[in-house]
Formats: C-alpha cells, sequence, structure tokens
C-alpha cells in the first residue's frame, strides 16, 4: 500500500503544491485563465499535467 502511494508522490505534489502556487501567481499576475476557468482550477490542472509528467518520464525537467 505504502509503496503504490510513494510512487504518485510527484502528482501528489504537483497538485497539492504546485497548483496554489501556479494560481497566486497567476492572480497576482493578473492573467485571466483560458476556458473561463478560475486560477485555482488552472492551477490545479496544471500542476496536475506537471506531476503527471514528472511520475511517467521520471523527472521534474
Amino acid at each position: 500500500m505504502l509503496i503504490s502511494v510513494v510512487s504518485w508522490l510527484p502528482v501528489i505534489f504537483g497538485v497539492g503544491f504546485l497548483g496554489p502556487v501556479v494560481a497566486a501567481l497567476v492572480t497576482v499576475a493578473g492573467i485571466d485563465a483560458p476556458f473561463g476557468l478560475t486560477p485555482i482550477q488552472l492551477g490545479l490542472v496544471a500542476g496536475l499535467i506537471w506531476g503527471a509528467i514528472a511520475k511517467f518520464g521520471g523527472r521534474w525537467v
């Protein structure tokens, strides 16, 4: 069970940390999110995608 949770940590980090950071940056910069999304929705989607790339690609950059 723990191994399966640990393998998904990049996605959890992407959604739990990077999502709110991206949302805050979008809000401070005054950028409008596309497709009528709110800043937090945009941040969570970006964090999810970045975390999934890190999980399946094996690295963050």
